[in-house]
């Protein structure tokens, strides 16, 4: 995604190479790294760096670029299992309740609050 051409002082963000991944990811799709879990930008690290992390969590759901070092969590890393079977492709999502994108989207519903306007008139402070 990040490449340095001979002879360039600096890699450039190859956004085609982006594309051509978006455009072939199937819906539900994982981005999945074999890596360390604290992601940085130091040049010395392995890919995926922290702006490479950033661009894959960019172009699939929340909560589906997994890294095998901090799945479920950092504390207690366990493998990740995917399945293939007569229903289709299957991921029994291990991480906590609460900590996932189901907590997150029940998060975000709560605090739309509901779609009618409140029966009585709420105020703040004192009325005069």
């Amino acid at each position: 995604m990040f490449w340095k051409d001979a002879g360039a002082a600096a890699e450039t963000y190859r956004s085609e190479i982006m594309k051509n991944l978006e455009e072939v990811l199937l819906e539900d799709a994982y981005i999945v790294a074999s890596c360390r879990s604290d992601f940085t930008d130091d040049k010395s690290d392995n890919p995926p760096h922290r702006t490479a992390r950033t661009k894959y969590e960019g172009i699939v759901d929340a909560g589906h670029f997994l890294c095998t070092h901090e799945y479920p969590d950092k504390k207690k890393p366990q493998p990740i299992v995917f399945t293939i079977g007569p229903d289709g492709f299957g991921f029994g999502d291990e991480r906590r309740k609460g900590q996932g994108p189901a907590a997150l989207a029940a998060a975000v519903s709560t605090a739309r609050g509901a779609t009618k306007p409140p029966a009585t008139q709420v105020g703040f402070g004192a009325v005069k």
